[in-house]
């Protein structure tokens, strides 16, 4: 008898002995990760020049793993669409070279990359500069977008973010009240505020602010309270704009909550925050960035005037010419006259036969999950729609300078995916139109969405988003990261009733599965529409992978 091909495992860690618990059974928690030992049957081939050395370390400190080859996939130990941008702007930055990211996804291999950066022209990097302190600072176009989003809404909530996480095991709250205070202190985002002056937007760091973590102990009943009336508006003009509480429940459990508005932070944030939650309450002494939000705005204003952002505009105001396609999707309810942005969510995943499957998928087609899940969705959507020009909306980091990978701030862009789900395609004729499309986007990710909606032809509607009604995203924060000895750190599902498009699907790829999370205006779709729908969206899956 043979294993099916998607069943065989991807790596093998030989051990003396397994990790028992208590019970007898194997301690799943104990046993080692296989992408941080790689004890693979393939073939170490250690680095045999300067280039590949280089190569080699940025890899290993980006991915988290102790051991790369020159023969190793970027994409099959552990990258991903976000860390191949990182990984662009971080050797441009060190080899003084200007490869485009399509050249990671062409050379995923560190041999073949190497050669590439070997054959490239050389050319001074453009660092980010300091700049002197001011009363007053520019915004970035990402926060004038989401200032006015915020004006419009009259202050409402739905561009909070917020996290919260249940913490198990002795915390010292002294200890974790100064984490966050000496965040707040670390960077100048959390001491940010916006006014206007003069008709024009400006934002002001102070040197102190009045933050404080809040500390409550409560039953389980209080605590779901608490939680309940956590998430609220902030007045942009005071900072700071975050909040933290933290519940005591029991003696060895606690709910760590954390709020903060768009315009000071995204996705991206969140995983800092994690990463230096975990340093800070160790004892780390972590060391201040000259480069903050601030710079990076007045850099970033700079560059959206150069040649380069006008070659960008180019290309999407060619993807988006003509009339554009407005999805088509029965709904349960009559569409309001004003979006309502009044929404709910359900989570669902796809087991490990599926991922499996999947996994195969993307290493035979050169692809990430993300497009292969992107392809599935657009499917879903055109058999929803039956129309086979559809456009979804993606966010994408927006950290495509080296300089700023560890700054608090909101960077995030959205680029508008066109594709085609022409019915006689086969799925991996779809999914290489997908991939080229994807990586020509990624490659345009610059130039900024909200000058690209005043220059397509779109009809205003306020009932719709301009552009796009759907998206979706490949979030790569997890909380489960933070590794505290004595503390188990796990997600707190929030209760936030917030929809801003008709429906937004995204997918967080782990080992064994993917978790799904599909957002929906309540004020178009009752949750059972939405239920089958998810189960429709499988049954594609389960059919991509039988039938590539």
């Amino acid at each position: 008898q043979e294993l099916p091909e998607y069943m065989i495992p991807t790596y093998f860690v030989k051990m003396d002995k397994f990790p028992l618990n208590q019970s007898g059974k194997i301690n799943r928690k104990l046993l080692p990760e296989p992408k941080k030992n790689l004890d693979l049957e393939k073939e170490y081939i250690a680095p045999e020049n300067e280039i590949e050395v280089k190569l080699v370390e940025i890899w290993k400190e980006m991915l988290g793993v102790d051991r790369v080859g020159i023969t190793d996939n970027f994409f099959e130990i552990g990258g991903h669409s976000l860390k191949a941008t990182f990984l662009m702007s971080r050797i441009n930055k060190e080899f003084n070279i200007d490869i485009p990211l399509r050249e990671i996804f062409s050379y995923p291999v560190i041999k073949d990359l190497a050669e590439c950066i070997k054959n490239s022209a050389k050319r001074t990097w453009s660092r980010i500069e300091p700049i002197k302190n001011q009363e007053y600072y520019d915004v970035s176009s990402s926060q004038k977008r989401m200032y006015l989003i915020n004006k419009m809404s009259d202050g409402g909530i739905e561009y909070n973010v917020a996290v919260a996480m249940d913490i198990e095991g002795k915390l010292d709250k002294e200890k974790m009240k100064n984490v966050f205070n000496e965040i707040v202190r670390r960077h100048e985002s959390f001491r940010t505020s916006f006014d206007m002056i003069d008709g024009k937007l400006v934002q002001k760091i102070h040197e102190e602010v009045d933050f404080e973590m809040e500390y409550k102990i409560a039953t389980k009943e209080e605590g779901d309270k608490i939680i309940k009336d956590f998430i609220r508006p902030f007045d942009l003009s005071k900072a700071p704009l975050l909040r933290v509480v933290l519940i005591k429940i029991e003696e060895e459990k606690h709910i760590l909550l954390m709020d903060m508005h768009h315009i000071i932070s995204d996705g991206v944030s969140i995983g800092i925050l994690y990463k230096e939650i975990e340093e800070l309450y160790k004892g780390v002494e972590l060391k201040r960035s000259q480069i903050q939000y601030k710079e990076f705005a007045a850099w970033h204003n700079d560059y959206l005037k150069t040649e380069e952002i006008r070659r960008q505009e180019e290309y999407w105001l060619d993807v988006l010419k003509g009339e554009l396609p407005i999805l088509d999707i029965i709904t349960d309810y009559p569409r309001p006259m004003h979006q309502t942005y009044q929404g709910d969510r359900i989570r669902f995943s796809a087991d490990k036969e599926i991922v499996y499957g999947l996994k195969e998928i993307c290493i035979q087609n050169n692809s990430t999950m993300y497009m292969v899940l992107l392809s599935a969705y657009n499917i879903l959507l055109s058999k929803y729609s039956r129309q086979e020009d559809i456009i979804v909306g993606t966010p994408v980091a927006g950290r495509y300078h080296a300089d700023i990978q560890n700054v608090v701030g909101m960077f995030v862009n959205t680029i508008a995916m066109r594709n085609k789900p022409k019915e006689d395609l086969k799925f991996s004729e779809f999914l290489k139109e997908v991939r080229i499309n994807a990586l020509k986007a990624y490659e345009n990710q610059e130039y900024q969405f909200e000058e690209l909606v005043e220059k397509v032809n779109t009809k205003r509607d306020l009932s719709r988003n301009p552009v796009f009604d759907v998206m979706f995203s490949v979030p790569n924060v997890d909380i489960t990261e933070i590794d505290i000895e004595g503390l188990r750190f796990k997600e707190h599902e929030l209760e936030y009733n917030i929809a801003k498009f008709d429906l937004t699907l995204s997918a967080i790829e782990q080992e064994k599965r993917i978790s799904f999370e599909l957002e929906y205006s309540t004020s178009l779709y009752k949750r059972s529409s939405i239920m089958r729908m998810a189960e429709n969206y499988i049954n594609i899956l389960k059919q991509i992978v039988k039938n590539p």
